[in-house]
Order: structure tokens, then C-alpha cells, then sequence
């Protein structure tokens, strides 16, 4: 696969924080996605909360044979792409919005590097009730804070994984029917802040009952063997797409 050519875009440019973040070039109106869709709303995934919105991890060994891909170089960024904690969540939905080239009136449908369409509108981050409210909690902050590089994991991963799973909701509730399985995409991207030893990894997963993700920087491990460990436990299911 050729080499994947990257151009900055600044988002937030008519807020108080703009920032450059890195996209694929060719990301922009006609390419990649079709912005304007009114009917995108009642299409787009809505987040997941609670236990649902807990990310597996790598818990088991892997298959006879196979041996997984070497841990990704890390994309180096600014801190400046890291949102302040007390940035208000309809200013970060904003910005994760702009990486797509969509707007609170305007969604977008964006096609994955594996061929999955993805709805990018503003109720990606509602809640049940239509608010963003929730993203405020103390335990969302840090989505908050990293949603530029979540926006910049999906539309430029390191991996792409496939995990068929079933739907327990539906088994509890109808024990003697067959049972229902999602296929679960889960995007992973390995990052490296330019101004400090600290290695992160955003991982950004969605079926059709909904989304997650998160981004956890560490301290820079020692070794390409301790990041392969740290990248290992993310790699659930089979490896569709490797840039």
C-alpha cells in the first residue's frame, strides 16, 4: 500500500484554541466523505455509557501461527492539539466535527480506510436525552481533552481490528432465541507528544448499538518491546487494515 501523504488543517480556527492537527491529504469536500446529509442524524451511533462503554482488552494469547505486526512508530504532535480541561463540551464536539470537515448544522459520512461508512454528526456525542451535558462528568474530562487525536485516529489509523460480539442484552432478554452478534471496529493510533518523554495510544471503536473510545499517555516505555506490550492488550479480533 502506498504511503499515506498528510497535510495540516486547523481546527477551532473561530473559537479561543485554534490548533493544527494532521489529516490524510485529500480529506476535504468530495473525498472520503459527504457532508450536508440532513438524513445523517437518526444514522449516526450514539456513545455507549456505563459497562457497555468499558473497552476490552487483550486477555488471551495469540492463535497458533500467528504473529502480531510490530508496534507502529508513534505520530509526534504538540501538546497545543490537547484541549484544555475546562474547554466546554460543545467547543470540543466542534473540533472533533472540523477534522471531518463537518459542523453542528452539517454531518458527514466518512469512509474508513477499510471500506466501513461511519455518520459524523454532532449526535455522535449526544446523550439520551439530546445534550452534551454528560461529557462535562469528571470521568469524561479526558475525552475531552484528547478528542483531536480520537478525530485523527479514525480518520488515519495505525490498525483497524474486526471483533464479532455477541449482543448480551438480547440473550438475557430472549434466552431461547438464537443468539445476535455486532461487528465491533476498533481504530488504534500510537502518538508521541514532541515536548515531553510520554507515549499515548487512541483507540476509538463502534458498532451499530454505539461508540467508545479513550486516550491514555504513560510515561515513554523504555524499550520497543514494553510498547508492543502496551499496544498488544488494544489488538482485539482479526487485523483488517495496517497503514
Amino acid at each position: 500500500m502506498p504511503p499515506i501523504e498528510v497535510v495540516e488543517k486547523v481546527v477551532g480556527a473561530n473559537g479561543s484554541n485554534p490548533h493544527t492537527v494532521w489529516v490524510a491529504k485529500g480529506i476535504d469536500p468530495g473525498f472520503a466523505y459527504n457532508p450536508g446529509k440532513a438524513y445523517l442524524d437518526p444514522l449516526t451511533v450514539p456513545p455507549l455509557q456505563g459497562y457497555d462503554a468499558v473497552l476490552r482488552k487483550r486477555d488471551k494469547p495469540w492463535p497458533t501461527g500467528f504473529t502480531p505486526p510490530p508496534v507502529p512508530k508513534p505520530t509526534k504532535v504538540s501538546p497545543n492539539i490537547l484541549l484544555p480541561a475546562d474547554t466546554a463540551p460543545e467547543v470540543a464536539v466542534q473540533d472533533f466535527l472540523d477534522v471531518f470537515g463537518a459542523s453542528m448544522e452539517q454531518g458527514a459520512a466518512f469512509t474508513d480506510a477499510a471500506g466501513s461508512t461511519l455518520a459524523v454528526t454532532k449526535t455522535l456525542f449526544h446523550d439520551g436525552s439530546g445534550q452534551f451535558k454528560w461529557l462535562a462528568k469528571p470521568e469524561k474530562l479526558d475525552r475531552l481533552q484528547y478528542v483531536n487525536l480520537l478525530a485523527m485516529t479514525v480518520i488515519e489509523p495505525d490498525e483497524i481490528w474486526w471483533a464479532w460480539e455477541e449482543d448480551r442484552s438480547w440473550s438475557s432478554n430472549n434466552p431461547n432465541t438464537p443468539k445476535r452478534w455486532r461487528l465491533k471496529r476498533r481504530y488504534l493510533r500510537a502518538f508521541a507528544l514532541e515536548t515531553a518523554a510520554e507515549y499515548g495510544i487512541s483507540v476509538f471503536e463502534w458498532s451499530s448499538a454505539g461508540w467508545t473510545g479513550s486516550t491514555a499517555f504513560m510515561a515513554e516505555p523504555s524499550s520497543d518491546k514494553a510498547r508492543l506490550k502496551y499496544f498488544n492488550k488494544q489488538r482485539v479480533g482479526r487485523l483488517v487494515y495496517q497503514k
